[in-house]
């Protein structure tokens, strides 16, 4: 394809009703960053076009820091954060850290006194609810609150499944005292090690039956790819196993009200071997595309832009972002742009699978821009050779092919010099109702 992309861009945020999540923007980002550092943070996801942001760590609801003092409470810090995400048009997720010392409850686990925490963590969903009682100021929304994250993780928590479902279902029964509405997730599960774990959480929960959203993340830290993770304990893992065993917690169909959420994924320019910035643009469309083909209602990139860290491998999520370190976009920047562009105002709920070979995958999207519902395929080869797809459209009209990866040559985002012409584009002024598709291999495509 010789042609180039006229890509519509803009260092506008773009602002959209926040709030309930919508099945149409299920693109999100996981933030934990500092306070001072967030709203640059929150100004990139805005432009990336994401729908939804998680709020954790630095920037999550910590009950030691909103009331240091039994009695005593300062909303401010959390107010900020809230509000930088709904003025940008975000929907919020907030993870909630239930330590606090004041009331002799330690980071891990289960505190003594739950009557202390239950009083906050109702408090705290009706402050963010928006129904104009008691709220903070400006009617902020937190639409799904988490309790703790990645407890399979014993430095996370070192308590017992037990306890930690118990302050679960302590925690869910008040924010639902506080906000009918709200909606409240399961610790996110940091590897499919955790199977195990959670598979005893969740028997403690009658199976799932008692929380609205069970949270996966799918980081490859050990190497990998959309489908497939090396982990550290658990060896070789696939995708579709570990979704397909964490549902399996959850129930019986019939009994499942549970939805499946991807609150961390992500893959590095860098860290593991064979990883570069076109491999991590490529890896972009089809992680994100393949978890909602495999159930995920919704599914959040872990971190906007590289960040200095400690954990293991030590420089993996320092090589996660979009932006580097050095503040410069990197190919993979662009690649969410487009494809927030592309994939805007279809509801991932109707993702429809045309094909699914030994090489070849391909779904199809409808989507709804005013008052047209127009069809849009997406298609990518796992093979290591080039393969054809004859693709059958419905129709005879004009066609556009767009690559997914910026234009073949560039290796990093440093490198391009024209934002708006930025993908390769080939027009089609009219098709006999079948297009037969070139797919190179390790290179996503939009048919429209």
């Amino acid at each position: 394809m010789g042609f180039l992309f006229s890509f519509s861009w803009s260092d506008s945020t773009r602002a959209e009703p926040a709030n309930p999540p919508n099945p149409a923007r299920p693109f999100g980002f996981l933030l934990d960053v500092p306070s001072a550092e967030l709203s640059a943070d929150l100004d990139e996801v805005a432009r990336l076009g994401a729908g939804w942001v998680r709020l954790s760590g630095q920037c999550g609801l910590d009950w030691q820091q909103v009331e240091p003092v039994p009695g005593r409470l300062d909303w401010r810090r959390t107010d900020q954060c809230v509000k930088a995400a709904a003025q940008r048009g975000l929907s919020v997720m907030v993870t909630v850290q239930a330590a606090n010392r004041g009331y002799g409850a330690r980071r891990g686990y289960v505190p003594r006194n739950l009557r202390a925490l239950s009083d906050f963590l109702a408090n705290a969903a009706e402050r963010y609810d928006g129904d104009g009682v008691a709220d903070a100021p400006g009617g902020l929304i937190v639409s799904v609150w988490q309790i703790e994250t990645e407890v399979d993780y014993p430095a996370n928590w070192p308590d017992s499944p037990g306890n930690y479902a118990t302050l679960f279902e302590t925690s869910y029964k008040a924010i639902k005292a506080g906000n009918p509405n709200a909606r409240v997730a399961v610790a996110g599960m940091m590897s499919p090690a955790g199977l195990d774990k959670y598979a005893k959480i969740m028997n403690y929960l009658d199976r799932g039956l008692g929380c609205d959203i069970f949270d996966l993340h799918w980081n490859n830290t050990g190497g990998g790819d959309y489908r497939l993770q090396r982990t550290w304990r658990a060896g070789h893992v696939t995708l579709d196993n570990y979704v397909a065993e964490a549902v399996g917690l959850l129930g019986p169909p019939r009994d499942r009200t549970a939805e499946l959420w991807i609150t961390e994924t992500s893959t590095s320019d860098s860290a593991n071997p064979d990883d570069n910035q076109r491999t991590q643009a490529a890896e972009i469309l089809k992680r994100f595309v393949y978890a909602l083909r495999r159930g995920a209602s919704a599914v959040a990139w872990t971190g906007v832009r590289d960040r200095a860290g400690t954990r293991q491998p030590a420089d993996y999520f320092n090589r996660s972002g979009l932006i580097d370190a050095a503040g410069q976009k990197k190919l993979a920047y662009y690649s969410f742009a487009l494809m927030t562009e592309k994939l805007s105002g279809c509801d991932a709920t109707n993702l429809e699978v045309v094909a699914e070979t030994a090489n070849a995958r391909v779904y199809r999207f409808d989507r709804t821009t005013g008052r047209e519902n127009r069809p849009i395929w997406v298609l990518w080869n796992d093979g290591l050779s080039a393969e054809t797809f004859s693709l059958r459209l419905g129709s005879t009209g004009p066609v556009r092919i767009t690559e997914a990866v910026p234009q073949a040559g560039l290796r990093r985002g440093a490198e391009i010099r024209n934002p708006s012409n930025v993908f390769n584009v080939k027009n089609l002024q009219g098709t006999p109702g079948t297009l037969r598709v070139n797919l190179p291999p390790g290179m996503p495509v939009y048919v429209e």
